[in-house]
């Protein structure tokens, strides 16, 4: 099975239910910054969700998740410590993280974290 899964959150409209902005802040009219964080929250209970629906049906231990961005945040402090935001060419805009999880990973690659530069064109003859 192929299931490409492309979320639209953290993007434009800013919008989220209370129940995940509140958790960062619990009273009074809610912030951009916490509506925000609460996309996030948002974004990584669905992938959790996948996850244990794979681990339910005994797809997980065959299935590569590869899970990344398209670019930096349009907040600068969302960046941080990297200058810049989306649109711009600082590495906050361009500059964004990434990870693949497989349980059948060999040991010696697994827990391996770069700095170096990787681009969108390079996953597929790294899947390959």
């Amino acid at each position: 099975m192929f299931l490409y899964l492309a979320f639209q959150s953290i993007h434009k409209p800013i919008q989220v239910p209370d129940q995940y902005s509140r958790r960062y802040q619990p009273y009074g009219k809610l912030s951009k910054d916490s509506k925000r964080k609460g996309m996030i929250t948002a974004l990584d209970e669905a992938v959790k969700n996948v996850t244990i629906a794979l681990k339910q049906k005994k797809m997980y231990q065959d299935t590569v998740i590869i899970f990344m961005s398209d670019n930096g945040g349009t907040e600068r402090e969302a960046n941080w410590p990297l200058r810049g935001r989306k649109n711009s060419v600082w590495e906050g805009g361009t500059r964004s993280v990434a990870f693949i999880s497989y349980p059948r990973m060999p040991k010696k690659y697994r827990g391996r974290s770069t700095s170096d530069l990787f681009h969108i064109v390079d996953w597929y003859p790294t899947i390959l």
